[in-house]
């Protein structure tokens, strides 16, 4: 698992010194994190000793999932509240905890990789989900800083649709990257998720006419590139009509696979109740069936006895 470093945030008692990242003063009053030493992962250093501004530090790029639970009214009316929230609750602890690292079949190669411990904020009918990339000191390229964290990411979200379809939670979800600002810290009661990444997230998610998943427009050129493009699945998304020119990649995850071809009766139990619901259903039923044929990607999946 990936080491998680807690930085302790302090106030300046006078203004002195500069912020390692933006080069700026820092003034009397501001919030700020000192780092002792140069983090490092292996031979790469991942931040530099010294001190940084607090806005600095917690400004950082992320892969920002945004999702609705379609149906949610009637989730809500056919359950209790504390049942609502055990649902929920149960569906990520599933989805994080015991399908920590394996070997994941890309293309004709089998290959370890460590599935994302999703980070995730639940508010009724809506889900955040991010996972910070590391912006490292030693590598330049910001194609390479995505890599490992983009691949973790979808097959986090691939297991996480699974476990909410077997659920009966429907999910649809859109998604962005780029910097934003996401502080939830219960401890000094600052909860703050600002960032342009995430509305594109929320538009994303808005446009689309079914349960699945769309990547925001501007990920289309990274989607072409990433050597993790063989574990999406190439297919056309299902929008409203007045975004088809919206030109969204055609990619999305594959939460639909062999490993989940008994679930398929759920949908018997998918009640709609207009024409607006029939077509997400159909929409939904359709990719279903062209994609339950596909091999599953997760392979001999081991269980992390400390997170279960």
């Amino acid at each position: 698992m990936k080491r998680k470093y807690k930085f302790k945030v302090e106030f300046c008692t006078k203004s002195e010194g500069l912020c390692i990242l933006c080069k700026s003063l820092l003034q009397k009053g501001q919030k700020f994190i000192e780092i002792k030493e140069d983090l490092r992962e292996g031979d790469i250093i991942i931040r530099k000793a010294g001190k940084y501004h607090f806005q600095c530090i917690a400004k950082r790029n992320y892969f920002i999932a945004f999702l609705d639970i379609l149906g949610f009214t009637q989730f809500t009316q056919n359950s209790t509240l504390v049942e609502v929230y055990n649902e929920i609750q149960n569906m990520f602890a599933a989805a994080r905890a015991s399908r920590v690292e394996g070997n994941v079949r890309f293309g004709n190669s089998n290959n370890p990789i460590t599935l994302s411990n999703l980070m995730y904020l639940a508010i009724s009918d809506s889900i955040i989900v991010f996972q910070e990339v590391i912006q490292l000191v030693d590598i330049e390229d910001e194609f390479s800083w995505k890599e490992e964290t983009f691949g973790e990411f979808i097959l986090g979200l691939e297991e996480l649709y699974k476990e909410a379809f077997k659920r009966k939670i429907f999910l649809r979800g859109g998604i962005s990257y780029g910097e934003a600002i996401i502080s939830l810290d219960s401890e000094n009661k600052e909860n703050i998720i600002l960032g342009n990444t995430y509305i594109e997230a929320v538009k994303m998610e808005k446009v689309q006419s079914w349960m699945g998943f769309a990547f925001h427009p501007s990920m289309g050129e990274y989607l072409n590139k990433t050597s993790y493009k063989s574990i999406l699945v190439e297919y056309d998304i299902p929008v409203k009509k007045e975004y088809v020119n919206l030109g969204i990649p055609n990619f999305t995850i594959g939460w639909v696979d062999s490993s989940n071809a008994q679930d398929r009766d759920i949908f018997k139990g998918w009640v709609t109740e207009n024409d607006r619901q029939n077509e997400i259903k159909i929409n939904t039923l359709k990719f279903f069936k062209d994609c339950i044929k596909r091999e599953s990607r997760a392979l001999n999946i081991g269980v992390d006895l400390e997170q279960v």
